[in-house]
């Protein structure tokens, strides 16, 4: 029986050497001036955390898993260091679930935190809520339920021609790679108008 894309490369580990699962650094830039670090959370590191039978779904129903899933974690997350303050300022792109039927449904939180907030506990908004400064939507980070970053791409021998395409996901279910550099310009100007 074929596999899909989704189902046989979630095989694959979701481990960094120095960041802890799911979490990878995609890039370190400057935006307005200020250093700023970007990393990428896989929400697909959880799927066999939180339903360890979740290849028994088929179809749509898989789909709105995943759906279900994406929706409770952050997807990219910048950091910039206050030196002087000895804090981080984390500005957090989650999924905001009153958008699910939107094609934009992120929002970022900007968040203040001590130097040794460990990074995962971004996944859990409960976690630093009342460490938020402020939330804004995120217009023109667009979504979807696979981007280059997750791992299932990135271990993919083929995924210079994954990237930016459609893949099957699910019985007659396609869905688009998005690529970083469409995420890069929209999240970087939203950070720098909030900086």
């Amino acid at each position: 029986m074929k596999k899909y894309l989704l189902i046989s490369l979630l095989l694959f580990a979701f481990k960094s050497d120095k960041l802890p699962e799911g979490w990878i650094e995609i890039e370190k830039t400057k935006v307005g001036g200020e250093k700023i670090e970007i990393y990428f959370f896989d929400y697909m590191s959880k799927l066999e955390t939180i339903q360890p039978n979740y290849l028994q779904y088929k179809g749509r129903e898989f789909t709105n898993f995943l759906q279900k899933v994406q929706f409770e974690f952050p997807a990219y997350v910048a950091k910039r260091d206050l030196k002087k303050e000895d804090s981080v300022i984390y500005f957090v792109l989650r999924p905001n679930i009153d958008k699910s039927d939107r094609p934009y449904f992120f929002d970022l939180e900007i968040v203040k935190v001590e130097k040794d907030f460990p990074i995962n506990s971004l996944e859990n908004k409960e976690s630093y809520k009342y460490r938020i400064l402020k939330t804004t939507d995120a217009n023109g980070c667009r979504g979807s339920l696979v981007t280059e970053y997750n791992k299932i791409i990135q271990n993919n021998p083929n995924r210079a021609q994954l990237i930016g395409n459609g893949i099957q996901i699910a019985d007659s279910i396609f869905t688009r790679v998005i690529p970083y550099e469409e995420f890069k310009k929209p999240f970087l100007k939203i950070i720098e108008a909030n900086l």
